[in-house]
């Protein structure tokens, strides 16, 4: 028998409901997602699978244009995963989308400083800056995007990794 194979079998389990409920959102069917999600997401642990889920479920409650459903999951992402930036981004694209420009800076900012891979906050801080009137801002911004993206595409996984907590730094 093999020491801890249940477990073995609900981490894969898990993998392929993640996997899914990632197609989903690809494919724009974000009530799909939610549901395929929605085991991972009352799960009591902390893992990685579990906060994944909850980030994926505040991206389809942000293009719902669910709001504070999208805020409830990022406030237990940040308990169980304040260094995630990711999360932080996301928070911006929900200010972003909520046209509150300032503390959606805010975010792509902090999300910045917690992992500086992320292309898409560096180009809404560029676009935000720009929109405030801080050219100079606009532009450091946009190089910094312009320079991640420019990265080999496994180079960029790798940085995403290490920001992240999984990869040994």
């Amino acid at each position: 028998k093999i020491k801890g194979g249940p477990v073995l079998a609900a981490n894969e389990a898990n993998t392929e409901l993640l996997s899914k409920a990632q197609k989903a959102v690809s494919g724009g069917d974000f009530d799909l997602a939610l549901n395929l999600l929605e085991p991972l997401v009352n799960q009591p642990q902390d893992d990685n699978d579990n906060i994944e889920a909850l980030y994926l479920s505040a991206v389809c409650h942000r293009y719902l244009r669910d709001m504070p459903a999208a805020f409830a999951k990022l406030e237990q992402i940040q308990k169980l995963a304040p260094e995630l930036g990711r999360a932080v981004q996301e928070e911006g694209h929900i200010y972003r989308d909520m046209g509150q420009t300032q503390a959606a800076l805010n975010a792509y900012q902090r999300a910045c400083a917690l992992n500086p891979a992320l292309h898409a906050s560096w180009s809404n801080q560029a676009k935000l800056h720009s929109a405030l009137g801080n050219s100079a801002a606009a532009a450091e911004a946009q190089a910094q995007a312009t320079y991640f993206l420019a990265l080999p595409q496994l180079l960029q996984s790798a940085t995403h990794l290490l920001y992240e907590g999984k990869l040994s730094r």
